[in-house]
């Protein structure tokens, strides 16, 4: 590497002794020496000040790596005495391909109209920067961090896949060459969410097979933190061989130093100071307080150390987008790992299916309940039928089951059908709802009575049914009762007509019952439902 230096040339009559010894040449980085020539809108900004010379002069730039890869270009202004010139270098040289990270020497010459020439030349870095992972964790004072779970692998292979200990962006593969570019040298595009709600986006493979942008889930309205991962390997467009992101090890007491930013984000140690592979950890304000799904997006900007202040690097600005679930609490699902069933995660593909219903309400139990039984009375996909099993199933006697489950996988697919009886709607309703972090049972009613009249889900008709039992949900041990099953009459005289359709939604008990049937019966069975 060149020293820094700088030289006039005489030419004898055009300026004299004294005029030469004052003349100067004087190079700055307005705004930082480093560039990621790879990056976004990369350019580094140069600028020259000429002082004391008689005459004006032209500029020539010149920028060269240790292993002699050059660009020059010249200005069309001329510089006079006091005059100043901006000049923007994209990182990339005469073959146009990007420079490998490490140091480059950067040079101003200016040639007057006298032959002379006067020559200034400072050092710049070139550095390949990126986000490898970003995870985000549960806030430690908050808590509310929810595991998510895909319920199938493919779109025909069942199959769980828990999301646990996962960071919910990733990359690149594990193993590649680099984790800041692909193996022809490219800068790594951002990676998108994963959008499909059933299955991982490595489908039956593993995490490791590929780059991925998983959901995650959240309890309303706690705080985040957000832990990223530098990218810490680039790889030569020229060589094709792997470089260390700041330029060779034998540089690296010389590199800059770096930190990384956030537009919405604090670090947690005051100043983001980042190197690659290194993990910086920022807090967040605070996700929504409401349900549902919200798209955190965040803008990253990589900063260098220079003349005593931080500046952005050329090419050093990301972004990236989570998809968050905003749950009322942390889920309250069985684990059924011992008989078989689905381990106590929310699947993102019940959340997905449910989240429109769910978006923007109040982290209140008996909101939330109202909305997912309206979602599921009123889909058109679900007919009510007493005499279907479909989506539900049970171990020991009828109604005095021991333990009883909702085959969720079944129904997001609709296998069976969309017919299906009242413990399977019960079932689904308390699934979901344990789902969305609200507690409830299901409550079997009987046993054996005729019902008043109701209107069934899925028809326009109202009758009276003659049941063995009945189900429905309660978040507390049947005190009130959510019943997706039917409408009931309330006009104050359910066993007849005209009718006046009621939703029964957060009842209380014996309310509910009066309004059901004329018969006395109660609650001869209660519990939660596991998932299959």
């Amino acid at each position: 590497m060149r020293p820094l230096s700088w030289c006039l040339l005489l030419v004898a009559g055009c300026m004299d002794p004294e005029d030469s010894e004052r003349a100067s040449l004087d190079l700055r980085f307005p705004a930082g020496n480093v560039i990621d020539p790879k990056g976004p809108s990369a350019s580094l900004r140069l600028a020259v000040t000429l002082e004391e010379a008689p005459n004006a002069c032209s500029l020539v730039w010149s920028v060269e790596d240790p292993a002699g890869h050059r660009v020059a270009w010249e200005e069309e202004a001329r510089l006079e005495d006091g005059g100043t010139d901006a000049a923007l270098w994209d990182g990339r040289f005469d073959d146009g391909l990007p420079a490998d990270p490490g140091p480059v020497w950067i040079t101003a010459t200016a040639t007057c109209p006298d032959g002379s020439t006067l020559e200034a030349g400072e050092e710049g870095w070139v550095v390949r920067l990126g986000l490898s992972e970003v995870d985000l964790q549960a806030h430690p004072q908050d808590g509310g961090a929810v595991t998510l779970a895909f319920h199938k692998l493919s779109l025909w292979e069942e199959g769980i896949t828990v999301l646990e200990d996962l960071p919910e962006y990733r990359s690149h593969p594990e193993g590649a060459l680099a984790d800041l570019d692909d193996d022809s040298g490219t800068a790594r595009p951002q990676v998108e969410p994963w959008t499909h709600p059933d299955m991982p986006p490595w489908g039956d493979g593993d995490p490791g097979d590929g780059a991925f942008n998983l959901p995650a889930a959240f309890v309303a309205g706690v705080r985040v933190r957000v832990a990223v991962t530098a990218g810490a390997t680039a790889l030569s467009v020229r060589t094709g061989v792997p470089v260390p992101a700041l330029g060779p090890d034998t540089e690296s007491a010389r590199a800059p130093d770096l930190r990384l930013t956030a537009d919405i984000l604090a670090p947690i140690d005051g100043e983001g100071r980042t190197a690659p592979g290194s993990v910086t950890t920022f807090e967040s304000v605070g996700l929504p307080s409401t349900l549902g799904r919200t798209e955190l997006t965040l803008s990253w900007a990589f900063q260098s150390w220079w003349a005593g202040a931080w500046h952005d690097v050329p090419g050093g600005s990301r972004s990236t987008t989570h998809r968050v679930y905003l749950l009322l609490d942390e889920p309250v699902l069985l684990d059924g790992r011992d008989r078989d069933a689905a381990p106590p995660d929310p699947w993102v593909g019940a959340l997905e299916d449910t989240v429109e219903d769910v978006q923007g309400l109040e982290a209140d139990t008996g909101a939330l309940l109202d909305a997912l039984r309206d979602f599921l009375h009123l889909d058109p996909y679900l007919v009510y039928n007493p005499g279907d099993r479909a989506y539900s199933g049970y171990v020991g006697a009828y109604v005095y089951w021991d333990w009883i489950w909702a085959d969720l996988t079944a129904w997001l697919d609709r296998r069976d059908g969309i017919e299906m009886y009242c413990h399977s709607v019960s079932c689904l309703l308390s699934v979901l709802a344990n789902t969305w972090g609200a507690d409830t049972e299901q409550e079997v009613l009987g046993v054996g009575f005729t019902t008043n009249y109701v209107r069934a889900a899925g028809s326009e008709d109202w009758q009276r049914w003659g049941f063995t039992s009945h189900s429905v949900a309660s978040p507390d041990g049947g005190a009130t009762i959510w019943d997706a099953s039917v409408d009931m009459d309330g006009d104050g005289a359910p066993g007849s007509a005209p009718h006046d359709p009621l939703a029964p939604k957060g009842l209380p008990q014996a309310e509910y019952l009066s309004l059901l049937t004329p018969d006395p019966i109660g609650i001869v069975n209660s519990g939660p439902c596991y998932v299959f």
